[in-house]
């Protein structure tokens, strides 16, 4: 996964530049996997319980239903657009609280705590610890 690439367990060596995507990218594939796990399983109990109904229309709400199991793949993208113009805390908080608020649909409150709780997690093990510099965005945050 290239997590063995970059010497985080050598003493005496650093994280290279690379170590961030690659912890991101881990993270963000958890994340997908645990989703499309449950979506999995919520799809298959709806369907034991649904009678065999025909419809003759599909709604907007249906497309809406079969194109959630994107949206992990869709937050990806945006982290990586927004962590390359608006730099990575920015762009950490955007995304992680997009994945919060719209795929799990959390509370605006709990989205917006847990999300800076991360965001200065990450800030403060890679900056103040790892010493490895975060990306800066059109701000120069």
């Amino acid at each position: 996964m290239g997590i063995n690439e970059y010497g985080m367990w050598i003493p005496g060596v650093s994280a290279d530049t690379g170590f961030i995507p690659t912890v991101f990218g881990a993270i963000v594939l958890l994340f997908s996997v645990v989703k499309l796990v449950k979506d999995i399983k919520a799809y298959v109990a709806s369907r034991q319980g649904e009678a065999a109904v025909e419809k003759s229309a599909v709604s907007f709400k249906d497309v809406l239903v079969k194109l959630k199991p994107l949206l992990p793949a869709v937050t990806a993208i945006l982290a990586i657009l927004l962590i390359k113009f608006l730099g990575m805390v920015i762009g950490t908080y955007l995304s992680l609280f997009f994945y919060m608020k719209v795929v799990n649909n959390d509370k605006w409150i709990k989205s917006l705590w847990v999300t800076a709780v991360i965001t200065l997690f990450f800030y403060a093990v890679f900056v103040f610890w790892l010493k490895v510099p975060f990306p800066r965005g059109i701000f120069g945050i």
